[in-house]
């Protein structure tokens, strides 16, 4: 992935709206402010992408890499470069 991609997602009571520029993005903050949230909200909308009450607006694919297999997930993602 090169340059950076805009990443909206959003129910009825809650928007996420950033900005990632790298292949990979790893979420850190304090206890408490939405990452799970948020990572779930993804997650939904990623397993029932036409009837799921998540909206996920993006250029490129969003995916949700978790458990002890992350890196077997991941070497099968589409557009995914390791340059």
């Amino acid at each position: 992935m090169k340059g950076q991609h805009r990443i909206i997602v959003s129910t009825r009571r809650l928007r996420y709206d950033f900005i990632v520029r790298r292949n990979l993005t790893v979420i850190r903050s304090d206890s408490a402010t939405g990452k799970t949230t948020h990572v779930d909200m993804i997650q939904e909308h990623s397993n029932h992408p036409c009837g799921s009450p998540v909206e996920l607006i993006c250029d490129k694919t969003c995916f949700v890499l978790t458990g002890p297999l992350w890196r077997e997930q991941l070497s099968g993602m589409p557009d995914w470069n390791r340059g």
